[in-house]
């Protein structure tokens, strides 16, 4: 119903919260990936504004759930439906996922 995880992230004085929704798909489905149900998206929307904290979806696509051919950290923010086509995902890929994930505090932003 709601995001997979809620992380408290804690550097010197700043905290902050996000969300995190992860998601895995095999394969492309017309031209793009649908990641979640309308209704689910919905309520990632409505779980980010009444927290008022940033939610992300991490998609993986291809090869297996554990290990992703290619794997993408899209702000909520940044889509308008359910369905994002591969051209949008694009700005969002994660290159080098082996790498560790990095939450800037000041951006929120999640690489």
């Amino acid at each position: 119903m709601q995001p997979d995880i809620v992380l408290e992230f804690k550097l010197g004085e700043k905290k902050t919260e996000l969300a995190v929704e992860c998601k895995w798909r095999s394969k492309y489905y017309k031209e793009g990936i649908e990641f979640a149900s309308k209704k689910q998206f919905k309520r990632y929307q409505e779980f980010k504004n009444s927290r008022q904290l940033p939610v992300f979806i991490v998609l993986g696509i291809g090869g297996t759930g554990k290990n992703p051919k290619r794997l993408f950290i899209i702000p909520i923010e940044n889509i308008k439906s359910n369905f994002i086509p591969i051209n949008k995902l694009e700005n969002f890929e994660k290159r080098y996922f082996e790498n560790n994930f990095y939450f800037d505090v000041n951006t929120k932003e999640l690489k």
